[in-house]
């Protein structure tokens, strides 16, 4: 296998499986899905902090290789004064006044620039009835019940740089740095899922597969999305649909002719 991987957020947010909506990805899934799009807090299944956010947000579909690492999930995590704003305002209103940030992906301002997460309450109730979010009064209560050890202390400690204006660990953008501090608190977890042709059977660059060694697995060609291509990070559009057919392309090319010079 490869290196290269993307992320579950695509242009959607997170997913998961235990959600009834996990098959409407985009339109008609759980509004929590896209608290995972807004910058705020992400950690890995130990309640720690290991992506900088901002970056989530700001480019939507940007590749982040220890997302890939972190048991199969990311949890993001949030207070009742985000979605209480997020019950009033779009998502592009919320980005500009409270990010300092526009966002301008295609899929992001097509989807859900407009969106406002007025049934949020209601998709909270479903997610916990579902054993995908829980939710607290306070932050030692909620890794508790998520099981997120360190949860506590990692968000106390995030605070302190929200306060202090300067993210020490992962140097995210100080528009970004919004303290958790009105419970209750939320964490909500996102499964992972790969919607571009990035990550998969290494190939060489006339997508021939690749054993352990780097050496030529003679006959066996790859393309689209089961191949480890070349663009990474995701930043150009429509890279994941080019890498599709110009794959397609030289694989073929390259078994037509090599089929020539075996005659």
């Amino acid at each position: 296998m490869g290196k290269n991987f993307t992320i579950a957020m695509n242009e959607g947010g997170g997913v998961n499986h235990k959600s009834a909506t996990f098959m409407k990805t985009l339109w008609g899934d759980n509004s929590l899905f896209r608290i995972a799009l807004l910058g705020g807090v992400i950690v890995n299944n130990h309640g720690l902090r290991f992506v900088d956010e901002a970056e989530l947000c700001k480019r939507t579909m940007y590749n982040s290789e220890p997302l890939i690492r972190e048991g199969g999930k990311f949890y993001s995590v949030v207070d009742q004064s985000t979605l209480d704003i997020l019950k009033t305002m779009t998502l592009d209103q919320y980005t500009q006044k409270y990010l300092k940030t526009k966002v301008t992906a295609p899929m992001f301002v097509m989807a859900f620039a407009n969106q406002i997460l007025k049934n949020v309450d209601q998709d909270i109730k479903k997610a916990e009835s579902e054993g995908w979010c829980w939710q607290a009064d306070t932050l030692e209560e909620l890794e508790q019940k998520s099981h997120l050890t360190n949860l506590s202390k990692e968000i106390q400690h995030y605070n302190q740089m929200c306060q202090q204006g300067e993210d020490t660990e992962l140097f995210k953008d100080p528009n970004f740095l919004n303290p958790i501090n009105k419970g209750p608190f939320y964490v909500i977890e996102n499964d992972f899922s790969g919607w571009v042709t990035q990550g998969g059977i290494k190939t060489n660059g006339v997508c021939c597969a690749l054993n352990k060694f780097n050496q030529v697995i003679n006959g066996l060609f790859i393309a689209g999305a089961d191949g480890d291509f070349w663009g990474v990070p995701y930043l150009v559009g429509g890279t994941a649909n080019g890498f599709s057919l110009a794959s397609g392309y030289i694989a073929g090319t390259q078994c037509y002719q090599r089929a020539l010079d075996k005659e």
